[in-house]
């Protein structure tokens, strides 16, 4: 169990009341199929795509204009593969980085920032599939915190359980010289019918997912090495 004082210091890092206007990615035509003109508060809202599909560089536009906002974000890294320094812009809101030990625990860490009600939007990422219950309780706790909770999974999972508002499904679609790569992505709310899919470039470039620091010398086989050599 999480000590209350754990609670209080997650609680402390909302400096402003809770947004209730949806958040809005920056990309106009994701937002308009969102419905709400933003990702909603208090719902869950599930990106999904392969790698290379462009809906983590849309995600880095969500968090950013949340943080622009003086909202705080948390961002559980169910992967362990964000390169987190390439998103701390400078922004008024604060960013938490979240790495739980193994994916499995990522829902549970999601939930405690949820139940702590210190955030305004939360992301879980590359966690495993959400199980109907699972996913009933973090709407719940989304709602109560009325915060945004997007849930970002591989295109070849299978779709998480529970209450999710909408489903966005990323594609990348070669275009024209003109305009090489333009990404399609198609909306399902509330489990209905799929809107009208849009279509949409990101005009800014967006840094790798995955830290691109060369790897550090093997040390001890170099000592060995040179030992052999003399």
């Amino acid at each position: 169990m999480i000590s209350e004082r754990v609670h209080e210091l997650l609680r402390s890092t909302r400096p402003q009341p809770p947004a209730s206007a949806p958040l809005v990615t920056g990309v106009s035509e994701v937002d308009r199929l969102l419905g709400a003109e933003g990702v909603p508060v208090g719902r869950i809202t599930e990106w999904v795509g392969a790698a290379s599909c462009g809906k983590t560089g849309v995600l880095r536009g969500l968090v950013l204009s949340a943080r622009r906002r003086g909202l705080a974000v948390a961002y559980v890294d169910a992967g362990r593969t964000l390169a987190a320094g390439d998103w701390a812009d400078e922004a008024p809101g604060l960013l938490w980085v979240v790495r739980p030990p193994r994916p499995a625990d990522a829902p549970d860490c999601a939930e405690i920032l949820l139940r702590a009600c210190g955030f305004d939007l939360v992301v879980l990422d590359g966690a495993p599939p959400l199980a109907d219950a699972l996913g009933v309780r973090l709407q719940r706790l989304a709602r109560r915190a009325a915060a945004a909770l997007v849930v970002v999974r591989d295109a070849r999972a299978r779709p998480s359980g529970g209450p999710v508002t909408t489903r966005l499904a990323f594609t990348a679609v070669i275009e024209t010289p003109a305009v090489p790569l333009v990404w399609r992505v198609e909306a399902t709310r509330d489990r209905g019918a799929p809107s009208p899919p849009g279509r949409f470039f990101l005009t800014e470039p967006v840094p790798d997912r995955l830290a691109t620091c060369p790897p550090a010398p093997d040390r001890p086989a170099t000592r060995t090495r040179a030992r052999g050599a003399a």
